[in-house]
């Protein structure tokens, strides 16, 4: 069976999405030490994932493209 490809973009609403970005985040918090803004103390990674606004940071635009397969094992990208 083929990877399937899911694009998201910030919270939807449901529990899939929501299950979703937090194994995204989850990867990228393995993966990369915080992105730490200056201003506000806040991890970046985090503001990401969801597709938000955080002070001068704007993500709204970003999304997450997460490939599943059979085996979890979740493959992640990040792209605006």
């Amino acid at each position: 069976m083929e990877p399937e490809p899911h694009a998201l973009q910030g919270e939807d609403g449901t529990a899939e999405v929501s299950a979703s970005l937090a194994q995204v985040a989850s990867i990228l918090h393995e993966s990369f030490d915080p992105i730490i803004d200056l201003v506000t103390g806040q991890d970046l990674l985090p503001v990401m994932v969801y597709a938000q606004e955080l002070g001068a940071w704007d993500y709204t635009g970003m999304y997450s493209a997460v490939l599943q397969h059979q085996v979890p094992c979740p493959a992640v990208l990040l792209g605006m």
